[in-house]
């Protein structure tokens, strides 16, 4: 998945909980960016779900804005 997601320009990050395995795109804290990402996903007919949570860390939002998603991954995963 990662592969036909890079060959269509979408970068994307493996994100593990336990023994839950997800491959994650679009990340953002501006939801209209997100929705775009999804309007792109589904014009190419990729399945995805979409996820929504609330950052309460300003440390976390940072990243995100730093465009820092792995570590923002492993931040949520704990």
């Amino acid at each position: 998945m990662q592969k036909k997601l890079k060959d269509q320009g979408i970068v994307s990050y493996t994100w593990k909980q336990k023994d839950v395995t997800a491959i994650v795109c679009y990340i953002s804290t501006n939801i209209d960016d997100t929705k775009n990402g999804q309007d792109k996903l589904k014009s190419l007919g990729i399945n995805y779900i979409q996820k929504t949570a609330d950052i309460e860390s300003n440390e976390v939002a940072k990243l995100i804005d730093e465009k820092k998603y792995q570590e923002v991954l492993e931040r949520i995963a704990e």
